[in-house]
């Protein structure tokens, strides 16, 4: 076996060293007060952090630099070069104001989005960010709105802070690789088609109150379970009905079943 070198060959090997290293990790904690964050992101790093912790508040204007550091920017169709694929804001809060973040267009018209509340996490606040597989959401979180994480499609982890007591509509919609929510027991309230396309997701909360329409459909669900102290639903064999047992109101989509019997005193299906 021969081996050859030579300054070319040396100089190929440095630029492939150099290419792996732009496209290693690279993480950044940092703390902030509302609408400054992009002052502790390095303008030469802004697009090439992987891994961010974020502590502090912040507001829209954060935000929107958030999805521009995971590849999105303000309109559905903006593209940015952010690499941006794990997200730590469980030491923020999220508080009003700042610029918009995020615009939808509806009809001819385009609404724009900025935080309204706080410890609220905001419309659309990670919508259609792809790249992002891993998110822990703020710990002082009390709701989690419409749309929040609606098509974050690599999205595998993402736990529901203990405080959230309502789950928007679409809030988590079309994340198809999301297998646990870790469903918090004060959780009272999903809206409408919140977990809809969610293929991976087995969980059910059983505290709840109010489930919309389609909350779970297209879920790997086997079975639904419970609480038999609930004054709303009840659970027979894996199927969700409301307390009377009069109204199917979800079959598990994950269910392997071939045959279903239905109780006694069913009068309707939803």
């Amino acid at each position: 076996m021969k081996i050859f070198t030579s300054k070319k060959v040396l100089t190929v090997i440095a630029l492939a060293c150099a290419c792996f290293t732009v496209h290693a990790q690279e993480s950044l904690t940092v703390s902030t007060a509302a609408g400054k964050l992009a002052e502790h992101i390095p303008a030469a790093r802004k697009y090439q952090i992987t891994d961010l912790k974020v502590s502090g508040e912040i507001n829209g204007t954060d935000i929107l630099l958030l999805r521009q550091m995971a590849g999105k920017g303000l309109k559905e169709d903006d593209q940015t070069a952010g690499r941006l694929t794990s997200l730590d804001l469980s030491e923020v809060r999220v508080v009003e104001g700042g610029e918009n973040y995020c615009a939808i267009r509806q009809g001819l018209s385009t609404k724009y989005y900025k935080p309204a509340e706080e410890d609220v996490i905001p419309p659309y606040m990670f919508y259609k960010l792809a790249r992002l597989t891993k998110i822990q959401l703020p710990a002082s979180a009390k709701k989690i709105d419409k749309s929040a994480l609606t098509g974050c499609t690599a999205l595998a982890e993402c736990a529901i802070p203990e405080a959230v007591t309502v789950i928007g509509d679409y809030a988590f919609a079309q994340c198809e690789k999301l297998a646990s929510a870790a469903f918090p027991s004060a959780l009272e309230e999903i809206g409408g088609q919140a977990f809809e396309g969610c293929s991976a997701l087995s969980e059910f909360p059983q505290t709840l109150a109010d489930i919309g329409e389609n909350a779970f459909y297209k879920t790997a669900v086997t079975a639904f379970s419970v609480s038999e102290e609930s004054d709303d639903y009840a659970a027979v064999e894996g199927v969700l009905y409301n307390k009377e047992r009069t109204s199917l109101i979800a079959y598990p989509a994950g269910s392997t079943a071939t045959t279903i019997r239905f109780p006694d005193e069913i009068a309707d299906i939803e």
